[in-house]
């Protein structure tokens, strides 16, 4: 009995391993058949039929085994390879310029693939939204990639090579604002004091009449000699030609830098997907990919629904890089209101005001809701000042720096300066590898070719204490050689009294005060006298000059000075000022305007412009003019 039960064991198990090497080579086989014909799916498939026929196995079963040898044994994904082969398929596809042939083509590879086509393409999308390359950066190389400067289309508003979704309702103005950029681009000149990349400009226009974009561009004064071009009618099946026409201006050295489409709905007149689909999307995904080799940025136009928000699905929403959405804040003025919904690079999300001319259809930037426009304004002109001073001039300073030497609020100093780089108006670069930036005008002093303020020794004063000499209207008077206090020493016939020395706010400010005929307290013997030039028809544009005494001040054309005394007053004699703002106004200013008998000029100190008789104004500096 013992025998025959070991005979029987002795035949299972031969049994078992004759098994076993058939399913190895069975294995082998469908190894071979698939691994040797990657390249080509459909020969695998074919050898794959064959194969299973042998077996009595059907195709199913044998592509599914050979998907679970590859990845067990060869770590290879089938499905992966399928779905990477499609991609790139449906890529060549959409190069095709005929629309007909491009749809035939897509309709045979999703029934090759026996897929519904709208899941091949939705399959499609995805991998275009989550083709971005994955790459680790140290915290050197961050560092590095964060110096590199910034390319924009219009400078802290719209990056290079990106697409803008502008929303609106019907009527607010979104097109005309966009044409307005568009002349900006062209003709290569500042947008609302931004500077902007001049360069070739597309506009796709299938929203309106061509006459009507026609006689919209007459009034923002193109014309044939402007690199502006118009293509009416377009629609999203024509991407391809899109496509080939940035590529031949390219290769030509004559990139398109702006691309206008306008609308959303109108270039998608003719699909026949809803636009609350994803699919609806699809045109936005395959703008952005064009942006990226191209460099182009485009500015799609499209309607706000009832909520204010864009309209249909909100893969538009997700498929754009920056997002705007803009309204009308008061019908009367004019005033239209732009919200920054969604920026990567651009303009920080917010509200901010525009103040709309229905004359010449210009968009003037008033500034962000909520802050004082006329105070910011005088802010960033008193530190454009302070930065081109001599003795600043390319040196980096920080935010906390400025506004120290200033005597201005921190937070408002950040903010201002962010605006001034945004604008040009002043150059910036981290501190080493803080996170904090300097700010410089001109040429960047690389370290020990210049130092600042903050590196000079400090003056003791009698009482032994540090005295700041780094005021700005010291360094006027006591660094620019042109302004030689004694360069002339005929003053006239008139006793003119030295400056006065006051304390304001607790800070030393030393402002030139020229009393003629007038009781004022003076501290006299602190500087010699200035020399003036009385000769009045000589005075231009850029000169250095200084009111009288008995100068009358024009509201009209000058700055707001918060002053009671003044309040609903069109002039007045500063004579009859208080002490603060009779001596604020006759500090040395610049002249910025020259009109008949009156002079407008700017403070060199506060930065507030004011008005006055040409004949009660005198020069103390001619402007040096090339």
């Amino acid at each position: 009995m013992l025998s025959t039960f070991s005979k029987h064991t002795s035949k299972s198990d031969a049994l078992a391993d004759l098994e076993a090497t058939a399913r190895v080579r069975f294995e082998d086989r469908v190894l071979e058949s698939t691994a040797l014909n990657l390249t080509s799916p459909e020969l695998a498939r074919k050898e794959l039929a064959q194969l299973g026929r042998s077996y009595d196995i059907p195709l199913e079963v044998m592509e599914q085994v050979a998907e679970v040898l590859m990845k067990d044994r060869l770590g290879v994904d089938l499905e992966e390879r399928e779905f990477t082969r499609m991609v790139e398929s449906i890529r060549d596809i959409e190069a095709i310029v005929d629309a007909g042939l491009r749809e035939f083509k897509l309709a045979k590879l999703a029934k090759r693939l026996k897929i519904p086509q709208s899941s091949m393409m939705n399959a499609y999308h995805k991998a275009l939204i989550n083709q971005a390359p994955f790459v680790a950066y140290d915290m050197d190389q961050l560092d590095d990639l964060c110096v590199q400067v910034k390319e924009w289309i219009v400078n802290g508003w719209i990056p290079k090579g990106i697409v803008l979704l502008l929303h609106a309702l019907g009527g607010t103005g979104k097109s005309l604002l966009i044409y307005e950029l568009i002349e900006c681009i062209v003709k290569g000149q500042p947008w609302n004091g931004y500077p902007v990349a001049q360069g070739r400009v597309l506009i796709l226009q299938s929203d309106e009449p061509v006459i009507v974009t026609r006689e919209r561009l007459k009034i923002r004064d193109l014309e044939k000699s402007h690199p502006v071009q118009l293509v009416p009618g377009w629609q999203v099946e024509n991407m391809p030609r899109l496509e080939a026409y940035l590529k031949q201006y390219q290769d030509a050295g004559d990139p398109v830098r702006f691309c206008m489409i306008d609308s959303v709905t109108a270039i998608n007149r003719n699909t026949l997907i809803s636009e609350n689909d994803t699919e609806y999307a699809r045109f936005m995904l395959q703008l952005n990919d064009l942006g990226d080799r191209y460099g182009c940025t485009f500015a799609v136009v499209h309607h706000s629904n009832s909520e204010g928000q864009s309209r249909g699905t909100k893969a538009l929403y997700n498929s754009a890089s920056e997002v705007w959405g803009m309204g009308v804040t008061d019908e009367q003025s004019g005033e239209r209101v732009i919200r920054v919904q969604k920026t990567r690079m651009g303009r920080p999300p917010g509200r901010y005001k525009f103040q709309f001319d229905e004359e010449t259809f210009t968009f003037a930037y008033v500034g962000q809701e909520g802050e004082e426009t006329e105070e910011t304004a005088h802010t960033e002109k008193r530190i454009e000042l302070w930065l081109n001073e001599d003795a600043n001039l390319g040196v980096g300073f920080e935010a906390e720096e400025i506004a120290h030497h200033l005597q201005l609020n921190r937070n408002t100093v950040r903010k201002v300066l962010k605006e001034m780089w945004a604008k040009g108006l002043a150059l910036r670069y981290p501190k080493g590898h803080n996170r904090t930036m300097l700010y410089h005008c001109g040429t960047r002093l690389i370290e020990g070719e210049g130092r600042s303020t903050r590196d000079q020794p400090a003056i003791k004063g009698s009482n032994g204490d540090q005295m700041d000499v780094s005021s700005s209207i010291d360094r006027l008077i006591d660094q620019n050689a042109d302004f030689s206090l004694l360069k002339n020493a005929n003053l006239g016939d008139q006793p003119i009294n030295s400056p006065i020395q006051e304390a304001t706010n607790g800070i030393d400010k030393r402002v030139v005060a020229f009393d003629r005929q007038v009781d004022r307290p003076v501290d006299r013997g602190l500087i010699d006298p200035p020399a003036i030039d009385n000769n009045l028809t000589e005075v231009n544009v850029g000169d250095l000059v200084i009111a009288s005494a008995k100068a009358t001040w024009f509201r009209y054309k000058s700055d707001k000075l918060p002053y009671r005394e003044i309040k609903d007053k069109s002039f007045v004699e500063i004579n009859a000022l208080s002490e603060p703002l009779f001596f604020e106004l006759i500090e040395p200013s610049k002249v910025l305007e020259v009109n008949g008998d009156r002079v407008r000029v700017r403070n060199q100190r506060t930065a507030k412009t004011s008005v006055f008789y040409l004949k009660d104004v005198s020069r103390l500096e001619k402007a040096h003019h090339d």
